[in-house]
């Protein structure tokens, strides 16, 4: 039985000291060797350039139909949170949003938060 959901980092994780850049042809051998449907993969880079960050993503998981992203979206920009909702999460290649925490100013329960998550019901 395969399995069907694993959540990748693409790129280097702020809370890492890896450097490497992130190569995909190595997330498919790992796909093809233990017979994995699907990848979703979350963009950490997108936690400080939410924009450029996602777009790289984007890119990098086009060309492979197991390859699937989330989004990572801010409390702090939730006009651009929303443009990129709209961009994206009306793509098959994509499955759900994300807030990353870091900090009590991260929080959802912001005034950004709130607007953002109103703001994707329309995606739900």
């Amino acid at each position: 039985m395969p399995l069907i959901d694993t959540l990748c980092y693409y790129g280097v994780r702020h809370d890492t000291l890896a450097a490497r850049p992130p190569e995909l042809a190595q997330a498919a051998a790992y796909a093809d060797q233990y017979n994995v449907e699907r990848m979703f993969f979350a963009a950490p880079e997108a936690e400080t350039d939410t924009v450029g960050g996602n777009a790289r993503l984007a890119e990098a998981i086009k060309n492979d139909a197991r390859f699937h992203g989330w989004l990572t979206l801010s409390v702090h920009q939730p006009d651009v949170s929303l443009e990129l909702a709209r961009t994206y999460l009306a793509r098959s290649k994509w499955i759900g949003a994300r807030f990353v925490q870091n900090s009590e100013a991260d929080a959802v329960d912001v005034a950004g938060g709130h607007t953002g998550l109103n703001g994707l019901r329309r995606y739900i």
